[in-house]
């Protein structure tokens, strides 16, 4: 007979075989006559086509370094559609080809900066030379995280008040030692120096006397009482003050300096 239809191909890629077949029936042999010649079967290749590859993931790489080095940054590391490959229109493979993670998360060193000096401290000494400070702090930024200290000094110095010290006031003891005094009685006789009343003490006639260039000596009366108190200053010589000059009070008390043994 003729050859029927092709069998259904053995492989739907990458090269199968099908088969067809006849029948020794056109006639079939009869009353000793012979048998059909040939073969029954024929097979003929199939689906040669190359059979498609899906892809399929490579490992994951090494990661890549950090993007930053403290403070945390980011790393990444990729696969590749290899294992197998696609081909002959396969599928790709599916998922991401790279992964993400975070790295370095610890936090930065902040090195320390100063801040500004601030006000300069009250000076030593208010006059003869004396020192003032003025101090800064390492807290702009203060250091952290193993961040390196400030270099430098935190304080400066300075001289200041460096003019000279005026000469201190003599006490009543100095000027003592300074002239010679005695102590007298209010006797009668003229009176020829100026007199400054209001000054009211020992010391305040002794200084009236050291501003008079021609002062030298002069004489400090009070009464016993308290209530009358006058300096009398002399150019030259001596003139004791009379009773009168302490307004009639004879009970008074006198003292009397000349000034560099001027008298």
């Amino acid at each position: 007979s003729e050859f029927g239809a092709w069998s259904a191909c053995s492989e739907d890629c990458g090269g199968g075989t099908q088969t067809r077949t006849r029948t020794c029936t056109n006639p079939t042999p009869a009353h000793g006559g012979d048998d059909c010649e040939g073969e029954d079967t024929e097979t003929q290749n199939c689906n040669t086509q190359a059979c498609p590859v899906n892809g399929g993931w490579s490992e994951f790489g090494a990661w890549s370094a950090c993007s930053e080095d403290c403070g945390g940054g980011t790393q990444t590391r990729t696969r590749t559609c290899t294992n197998p490959t696609p081909a002959h229109e396969g599928a790709p493979c599916e998922g991401e080809d790279t992964e993400t993670q975070n790295c370095n998360t610890q936090a930065c060193p902040v090195n320390g900066g100063w801040s500004e000096f601030g006000a300069w401290s009250d000076c030593s000494e208010e006059c003869g030379g004396g020192t003032q400070t003025s101090t800064r702090t390492c807290t702009n930024p203060t250091p952290a995280h193993g961040g390196d200290d400030c270099e430098g000094e935190d304080t400066e110095t300075q001289n200041c008040n460096t003019q000279a010290c005026p000469e201190p006031e003599p006490t009543e003891e100095e000027m003592m030692a300074s002239c010679r005094q005695e102590g007298k009685r209010i006797l009668g006789s003229a009176l020829s120096p100026s007199y400054y009343d209001g000054l009211g003490t020992f010391e305040g006639c002794y200084q009236k006397c050291k501003e008079l260039a021609d002062c030298h000596a002069f004489v400090w009366v009070r009464n016993t009482q308290g209530t009358v108190k006058r300096c009398f200053v002399k150019a030259a010589g001596y003139a004791e003050p009379t009773p009168e000059t302490v307004s009639g009070r004879i009970s008074a008390a006198l003292e009397m300096c000349c000034m560099e043994d001027s008298c």
